[in-house]
């Protein structure tokens, strides 16, 4: 995940300097998403859940991912439908595990399509006039 957010804010500013070198924390890089973009802001709130989840993984013993966790990552409409769609007719898995690991797939996918450079500039020619006047 941190690759792909790394890569997104590369991405979307022209004068990033390396951003390596800064060792900026995944929780510093998260809050430099664009909040306005809405390919990646609606993702926000999960890709901190999963960074929480992190942290406390990393300072226990045991892997344990709460159904707390796992209802912020499906609060995640775009989200929670394709999962939705992709186990039809069944429904979808309901461990917790599997939902972060699920989420933590589309956030990444997410993260690398908006920073990608071609599919920016064909969102850019895709969309509405903008009528300045």
């Amino acid at each position: 995940m941190e690759y792909f957010l790394g890569e997104y804010l590369r991405s979307h500013n022209p004068n990033p300097g390396d951003l390596s070198a800064g060792r900026l924390s995944f929780a510093q890089k998260l809050s430099l998403l664009d909040r306005n973009d809405p390919t990646v802001s609606f993702l926000i709130p999960g890709i901190r859940r999963l960074n929480a989840v992190r942290n406390r993984l990393a300072h226990t013993y045991r892997a344990i991912v709460s159904n707390d966790d796992a209802a912020v990552f499906l609060s995640v409409s775009l989200f929670w439908h394709l999962r939705l769609a992709l186990a039809a007719p069944a429904m979808p898995n309901d461990d917790p595990l599997d939902i972060l690991e699920e989420f933590a797939r589309h956030a990444g996918i997410a993260l690398a399509s908006a920073g990608d450079r071609l599919s920016m500039l064909c969102e850019m020619a895709l969309a509405p006039p903008l009528h300045l006047i």
